[in-house]
């Protein structure tokens, strides 16, 4: 995943938006009241011009963003997780167990130019 993101963002392996997914997993793995025996899953997709990233997990709260003070240890894994994502979300998973928070992350400015062909011709003289 971090390759794919480095691909679409132009950016090292070690961007920020590659530890998107770490926060979003960390939140699900924390604070969901799911059974011990359930799976938490990562999945990711290119959406148009987008990665798509989803956590899905069986519990049955939902994240919100919260305030937090600089004293707070922990906390701000979804405020970053809103700043650095284009959007995100909560979905409800198919046959109503649990959820899924989804991010979508945009392309580095012209890359869409690159992949797509539309990008200026370049000439070696």
């Amino acid at each position: 995943m971090r390759r794919c993101l480095a691909t679409i963002s132009g950016s090292s392996l070690e961007c920020p938006r590659s530890r998107l997914s770490e926060y979003i997993f960390a939140n699900a793995v924390q604070h969901s009241d799911a059974p011990a025996d359930r799976l938490v899953e990562i999945r990711f997709s290119l959406v148009n011009t987008h990665l798509r990233l989803e956590v899905h997990d069986a519990g049955t709260g939902r994240p919100s963003l919260r305030p937090s003070s600089p004293q707070d240890k922990n906390g701000r894994g979804l405020f970053i997780v809103n700043e650095l994502a284009e959007r995100w979300g909560c979905c409800p998973r198919a046959g109503g167990i649990g959820k899924f928070v989804w991010a979508l992350i945009a392309p580095a400015p012209g890359f869409t130019d690159l992949i797509f062909g539309n990008a200026p011709t370049v000439l070696a003289v």
